[in-house]
Parts: C-alpha cells; sequence; structure tokens
C-alpha cells in the first residue's frame, strides 16, 4: 500500500497560525496483511509553520492513535510539527490525550522518527511543552531502525535562543518493547543544535508517570535511549531530569559508547546548575542489561568542552 498523499496542514505567510488549537483523535495507520503502507517523503500527518512570527501558543492534541505495519523512509516523520522561520512556536503545547496509542511494526530509515516537532529558526520554540496525560498510554513495538541518526519521539531546534524554558511532563506511560536501534539513535530525545539555546529545559516524569524499555537491541555504536543534548556553547543552563515516577529498563543490550539515560552538553560554557533528580518515590530500575567499553553507561552525564 502506498499512501499518495499526506494529511498535512500548511500555514505558509508571517504571522499566522498562532493561538491555533489542534485536535488529531481516532487516527489509524495500518495495513494488517500484506505490504507495509509507505509513507511519503516529510510527513504523514503533520502541521507546518513556513512564515516568521508564526505557530505561536498553538495547541496540539493528539490521541487515541494506532499505527500497524509502516515504513518511513528518509528524513521522514510519521507525526511531525515544524516551524521554518525565526521567531516562531513559542508558548507551544503538544498532548497525547488518555487512552492507548499504539505503533506497531515500524520501520524507520536514517534520519526518520516517529514523532518529531522542529523548529528550524533562530529565537524559536520558547517554552515548549509536551505532556502526557494520566491515563494515557504510548506502546512502541516491533521498531525497526535501518540507518543512523533515527528517534522514536524527538524534539529538535537548530539555530541559536531556541527551546528555553521546555518541558517533557510524563504523566501516563511510555512503553518501548522490541525494538532494533541503529547508530546514533535514541528512544526519546531533545536535540538542541543552536548556541546559546534549551536553557531550563527538562524532562520530568511525574509520580504515577512512567517510561519503560524492553528487549531492547542497543547494539549498535553510541546509541542513547533516553538522551537530552546540546551541541553547542552558552546552551543547556539549568537542563536536566527529574524522575518522580519510574524509570525501568530490562534486556536491553547496549553497545561501545551506549547509554542508557544521557545528558550531554558539547559545548562551551554549557551545563551549569544542571539538575538530575530520583525523587523520594521515584525509582530508576536496570535489569539484565548491559553496556560495552568504558564509554558506555547506565547513566551518564557528560560535558565535552571547556567551562562547562
Amino acid at each position: 500500500v502506498t499512501v499518495a498523499s499526506s494529511a498535512l496542514i500548511h500555514f505558509g505567510g508571517d504571522e499566522s497560525g498562532s493561538n491555533t488549537s489542534l485536535t488529531f483523535s481516532n487516527i489509524t495507520i495500518a495495513n494488517n496483511s500484506g505490504d507495509a503502507v509507505s509513507i511519503p517523503t516529510s510527513a504523514s500527518v503533520g502541521v507546518e509553520w513556513a512564515g516568521r512570527h508564526s505557530g505561536h501558543n498553538a495547541s496540539i492534541c493528539a490521541g487515541p492513535v494506532t499505527v500497524v505495519n509502516v515504513d518511513l523512509p528518509l528524513y521522514s516523520s510519521l507525526f511531525l510539527l515544524q516551524w521554518g522561520r525565526e521567531e516562531s512556536g513559542q508558548g507551544v503545547g503538544m498532548t497525547l490525550r488518555e487512552g492507548d496509542s499504539i505503533f506497531d511494526k515500524v520501520v524507520l530509515s536514517s534520519h526518520s522518527s516517529v514523532i518529531q516537532a522542529r523548529w528550524v529558526g533562530v529565537e524559536s520554540g520558547g517554552g515548549f511543552e509536551w505532556s502526557q496525560d494520566k491515563g494515557s498510554t504510548a506502546i512502541f513495538s516491533e521498531i525497526t531502525m535501518f540507518g543512523s541518526y533515527t528517534n522514536v519521539i524527538v524534539f529538535t531546534s537548530l539555530q541559536r535562543q531556541s527551546l528555553e524554558k521546555g518541558r517533557a511532563r510524563i504523566g501516563g506511560s511510555i512503553v518501548f518493547d522490541q525494538v532494533e536501534m541503529d547508530m546514533y539513535s535514541s528512544l526519546f530525545a531533545f536535540d538542541v543544535l543552536g548556541p546559546t539555546s534549551g536553557s531550563d529545559l527538562q524532562v520530568v516524569v511525574e509520580e504515577g508517570g512512567s517510561i519503560t524499555a524492553t528487549n531492547i537491541d542497543a547494539s549498535s555504536m553510541f546509541v542513547s535511549l533516553l538522551t537530552l543534548h546540546w551541541e553547542k556553547g552558552s546552551s543547556g543552563h539549568g537542563g536536566g531530569a527529574v524522575v518522580n515516577g519510574s524509570v525501568h529498563f530490562e534486556n536491553v543490550q547496549g553497545g561501545i559508547g551506549s547509554s542508557y539515560l544521557a545528558l550531554w552538553w558539547s559545548g562551551e560554557s554549557s551545563g551549569d546548575n544542571m539538575r538530575l533528580w530520583i525523587g523520594e518515590k521515584g525509582s530508576y530500575v536496570v535489569e539484565r542489561c548491559d553496556v560495552q567499553q568504558s564509554v558506555g553507561a547506565f547513566i551518564n552525564v557528560f560535558w565535552n568542552s571547556s567551562n562547562s
């Protein structure tokens, strides 16, 4: 089955699409027998704000979602939100609603992802929040990655002064089961690539919330299952992770340089006042798992440049 066209919403002009509220519910992309659904380039379901100063305070809710037997080509996403120009996409809320969302038998090519939010311009994405309601379960099973730099869920900013004060609040459950990973890939990631960006950016697993990863082949080099990465200088001040719920890894086979939870600052003068907190009612459990070589770790907090 080949999907001839995508379900895309496009705001093309400057100062467009702000204060927009969009709800995607009861979405099914599946072929339960025969060939996999072949997704077109770019995205299957997506919203794009292409102009300057666009898409502020947008609210996007999704779920429940059912995805079965889908192939993604290079540089594509199954669900994509993208802000293409400067000073766009600030104060955005992205919510996975109550109910079960199932992503089963998905094949990812290089640089592709299941869920992606992406800010291309400078000074974009400030105050972004990804939230998962209590009672919401997202199950990603039999996910195969063919090619490097692939992600299941990823939030990316490319330019300076972006993704400031971002949050991921996980009040429900995210389950990854039977995932085959490739080099430089992640299950859940913030990837902040511009300088002076991503300060006070945190992932919070709330009380009652959980992230579970079981039966994961992470034997390729430099795989990081849960990742917060700041690439350039003067970035990630006050960033970190807070676990008041449950993070559980079981039967994960790590490779050279693999990390289970990684907080990684690559640029100079970055990552001060960081926080990694496992609360009184929180838990971080690793069972029947391994890493290889000295650069692998179950928890990896890594500063790579001077004055950091």
